[in-house]
């Protein structure tokens, strides 16, 4: 889990820290700590300025509601592209086997690998990869999206043994522990740093 942030309805006033009247809204904050503490908090910002405050149970559990919602579809999303990222490319070079290499400066030669029906297979399923990667991308920061994402370097090799005959080396093999441990740490950090109040 990851720390996060969400905005929770409020009335447009609140006396806070005594009896000036501020407007403003709630945000609530939840997150795991390193030793495995769940801590929760509730802020009262506005133009103002901000106080922490005891949040009432009702309001830790709509946001915790809220942000579960998101963190479901976040995961969703990641794990589509991932798979898509993956399985289009497998395709594309199943259907570039069936092929054969190219090196022409004939265009009707590298019409032929796309008209391959393994390729055009490849093709249709890295477009769904495509927009899958844009709708992940207005829900998550780019650098949280391309580093969660690259685990599909693993099911790629994953593939290539099993299924495309190809012989991964053990440095190789290697390099996708570190990738899997970077990618397992990166996806405890909060996806969204921009516009954390409004979104997550």
């Amino acid at each position: 889990m990851f720390p996060s942030v969400c905005a929770l309805p409020s009335p447009t006033s609140a006396r806070v820290g005594g009896a000036q009247q501020l407007t403003g809204h709630w945000e609530f904050s939840h997150s795991i700590g390193v030793a495995g503490r769940d801590w929760s908090r509730c802020r009262y910002g506005s133009t103002q300025g901000s106080s922490n405050v005891t949040c009432s149970e009702e309001m830790v559990m709509n946001c915790q509601s809220k942000l579960g919602k998101k963190r479901h579809v976040i995961a969703a999303l990641a794990t589509a592209v991932v798979v898509t990222n993956a399985a289009g490319n497998s395709l594309l070079r199943v259907g570039m086997q069936a092929t054969g290499e190219v090196v022409s400066a004939n265009p009707a030669d590298y019409v032929k690998g796309l008209l391959n029906s393994w390729s055009v297979a490849g093709i249709m399923v890295l477009a769904a990869w495509f927009f899958l990667q844009l709708l992940l991308l207005s829900w998550a920061d780019l650098t949280y999206v391309l580093s969660v994402t690259s685990v599909s370097y693993i099911l790629t090799a994953l593939i290539g043994v099993f299924l495309l005959s190809e012989e991964v080396s053990v440095a190789h093999w290697c390099g996708m522990v570190l990738i899997a441990t970077g990618v397992m740490i990166v996806g405890r950090t909060k996806p969204l740093t921009s516009g954390a109040a409004e979104r997550l």
